[in-house]
């Protein structure tokens, strides 16, 4: 999974901003939850390239986090984020560079 387009571009999408090193940690625990749970890995699979805020809070949950947890809400925002943008031509930092200029 970890050669999934998807994967990349969403992890590639995270590295953009500063503060999201946990963040991309969550994806990779999920990515390895993926690879010993084939049903997850379906689901996983299937929201990597359809996308979906619940599936994805559903995802992160199973593998182990607090849904309640402030933190773990931020750190999935984060990846909903980033998989939203993740095939943005100019990474938003570059973006609120040019504005702020």
């Amino acid at each position: 999974m970890h050669n999934s387009i998807h994967y990349v571009a969403t992890y590639a999408a995270l590295e953009r901003y500063d503060n999201t090193r946990d963040s991309r940690a969550l994806l990779d625990r999920m990515i390895r939850h993926a690879e010993s749970d084939p049903q997850y890995r379906t689901r996983l699979d299937t929201w990597l390239g359809q996308g979906g805020t619940v599936e994805l809070r559903e995802l992160s949950n199973a593998s182990g986090h607090d849904l309640n947890s402030l933190t773990h809400f931020n750190l999935v925002d984060a990846i909903d984020s980033a998989h939203l943008h993740r095939f943005d031509p100019q990474p938003l930092k570059d973006r609120q560079d040019a504005l702020n200029a």
